[in-house]
């Protein structure tokens, strides 16, 4: 009798407690793991976001740059709502006069071309912030180091929409802040 019963409850298989316990650990394991590829996704879009951020800022740092040392003229350069930066310089052709205004207002700064005969490709870039420093004015560097602008120098600093920062100091010794 003892072997037919150690048979029968070897036959049995598992029992509903067993069953529920191990589900309840599958669906826990299932739920850390689902938990972690979200916050892995969410991560990664953040990354995205954090580098066309920096991209952007990039691409208009070197843009505005570029007519910065083909000036041909003055620059007029304001703060406030909106912010300004006007540059006088030639086309790449070398035909012609042409005006770069960057303006930078409601979140976003844009380019606008008066004259000459060549198209700039500039396209409006998303930032936080659009700031120009001249002779003596202090700003905060990417480190929180205070830079302090020489004389007959130029310094921009641009901040992205999430906080990517870029700065650029060019010597104005061919022209003037006006």
């Amino acid at each position: 009798m003892s072997t037919r019963a150690g048979s029968r409850k070897a036959r049995r298989g598992i029992t509903l407690i067993e069953l529920l316990v191990t589900m309840g650990i599958l669906v826990a394991v299932i739920g850390m793991a689902g938990s972690a590829m979200l916050e892995s996704v969410r991560s990664y879009a953040l990354t995205r976001k954090m580098l066309d951020d920096q991209y952007n800022v990039s691409t208009a740092m070197l843009a505005i740059s570029r007519e910065l040392h083909r000036a041909v003229a003055d620059i007029n350069a304001v703060n406030g709502a909106p912010a300004t930066l006007t540059v006088k310089t030639v086309d790449t052709a070398g035909t012609g006069e042409i005006t770069i205004v960057y303006t930078f207002e409601d979140g976003e700064l844009t380019q606008t071309v008066s004259g000459g005969d060549t198209p700039v490709l500039f396209v409006p870039v998303k930032l936080q912030a659009f700031e120009v420093y001249e002779d003596g004015d202090t700003f905060a560097d990417n480190g929180g180091n205070t830079v302090t602008v020489r004389p007959n120098a130029l310094a921009l600093v641009l901040t992205g929409e999430y906080g990517m920062r870029s700065h650029m100091i060019i010597a104005l010794s061919r022209f003037v802040v006006t």
